[in-house]
């Protein structure tokens, strides 16, 4: 077992998990949980994310790196609000993307108008969040 599926199974049992605890809680078979922590899994990152906030802990501790998000503005997960605020930020996106796909075009015109019309109000300052 190399360090990834180790450091998982140790963070499981120090929060008094079962294998099929963790694997209920973040929505995967029991098999999936065995693996990764076998590292007989590839390392997916969507799931990696979802049990390191399944087991509270920074994605860092799991890594032990400094995964890099383009999407957080440090660049760097650093604490678990960060990693949940990535899992935020990409959740919306997918949402957006995916009702943006279900419009009809005069959906889709209403809301670029609708984008257009709050992002004055909504951008980004570059300077102070990049």
């Amino acid at each position: 077992m190399n360090d990834v599926g180790k450091t998982i199974r140790q963070l499981r049992e120090n929060k008094g998990l079962t294998q099929e605890q963790l694997a209920d809680r973040i929505n995967v078979s029991i098999r999936t949980i065995q693996r990764f922590e076998r590292d007989k899994h590839s390392s997916n990152m969507k799931t990696l994310e979802k049990i390191a906030i399944a087991l509270e802990v920074p994605i860092n501790d799991i890594l032990d790196t400094k995964y890099e998000f383009k999407d957080v503005p440090s660049g760097k997960i650093t604490n678990l609000d960060a990693t949940k605020q990535y899992l935020d930020i990409k959740t919306a996106r997918e949402k957006l993307n995916s009702n943006f796909d279900r419009m009809d075009s005069t959906g889709k015109k209403k809301l670029v108008e609708y984008s257009d019309d709050i992002f004055d109000k909504y951008q980004k300052n570059k300077d102070s969040e990049e």
